[in-house]
């Protein structure tokens, strides 16, 4: 019998459930003061999460909206399961496209230049975020 796994994330750079550890870690990976949690079914693991919802106070340094941006690395060659995170972090930014630069200028080094080609995800969060994401929301730059 096969055993699932259900993983929380109160607090990530895409609060929800997950059925993989490999996509829960990529909203907590790097991200400040990341809470989640692994559960046996996923009505625990909904239950905790809206319990968690009331019992995260706001971050003061967290913006009240911009864009939560996901720096990835994928090898030149490699395929969706090669890729790696390089970094997150959340920015207040006047657009999605501005957003995207600030996260190369902080993640993209010249070593990852030379073999992988740069995927970046760019969310909008808050109270109606001043530009919506260019045309794809995960592009390479």
């Amino acid at each position: 019998m096969t055993r699932t796994k259900f993983y929380a994330v109160a607090r990530g750079t895409v609060p929800g459930i997950y059925e993989s550890w490999a996509e829960a870690e990529q909203q907590v990976s790097g991200f400040p003061g990341a809470r989640h949690r692994s559960f046996r079914t996923r009505d625990d693991a909904e239950e905790w999460l809206q319990e968690q919802q009331g019992a995260i106070p706001k971050d003061p340094d967290m913006p009240d909206q911009g864009f939560a941006v996901t720096v990835m690395a994928m090898p030149h060659g490699g395929t969706a399961d090669d890729v790696i995170l390089v970094g997150t972090n959340v920015f207040e930014a006047a657009s999605a496209d501005e957003a995207r630069d600030m996260g190369k200028r902080e993640f993209w080094t010249d070593s990852l230049e030379q073999g992988h080609a740069p995927i970046i995800e760019v969310i909008p969060f808050g109270d109606e975020p001043s530009a919506a994401p260019a045309e794809d929301d995960c592009a390479p730059w």
